[in-house]
């Protein structure tokens, strides 16, 4: 009996123990953890979501379009909305689209490349994944009312969820 008891309470030290680093690879995701976890499983190393939102925004829907991750986010009080997406980005193309911005924004250390595109405005930057040495572009695109400022923020945060 004090033996059962003993291994129990060294099981659950050990899941309590475990718990944060179980946790920790979803931190930050504006994301279910279910959906993050589904898309870690179809898209693998290319991952990658916003940690921040614009105020007001929340996580509706992902698609998968010509091999790119699209992540939709909604405003909860409007029809207004804004999509995150990650493509790769061919080895020798250059990451600020050939000249195709109007401006540079400099965001949590993360330069934003901002322009227009088809009636869209967006915000790109490039990344490249430690694992495979992948490049890709995180863009968020908007033909709503979010400023230059809050596209680049959205882009800037954007961090790498693939498992390990």
């Amino acid at each position: 009996m004090i033996r059962t008891s003993l291994l129990a309470a060294a099981l659950l030290a050990l899941i309590v123990a475990a718990a944060p680093a179980m946790a920790a690879p979803t931190k930050g995701a504006q994301l279910p953890a279910f959906t993050l976890n589904l898309l870690q499983h179809r898209f693998g190393d290319q991952t990658y979501a916003p940690t921040r939102v614009p105020s007001g925004y929340r996580y509706s829907r992902w698609q998968k379009v010509n091999d790119n991750l699209v992540l939709t986010f909604k405003e909860r009080t409007s029809t207004d909305s804004f999509r995150f997406e990650v493509s790769k980005l061919a080895p020798a193309a250059p990451c600020d689209g050939g000249g195709a911005f109007h401006r540079i924004i400099q965001a949590d250390g993360n330069k934003i490349y901002y322009g227009g595109d088809k009636g869209y405005w967006k915000a790109w930057r490039c990344v490249v994944s430690p694992k495979t040495k992948t490049r890709y572009v995180l863009t968020v695109l908007s033909n709503g009312k979010l400023s230059d400022i809050a596209l680049a923020r959205a882009s800037a945060s954007g961090k790498r969820f693939a498992k390990p």
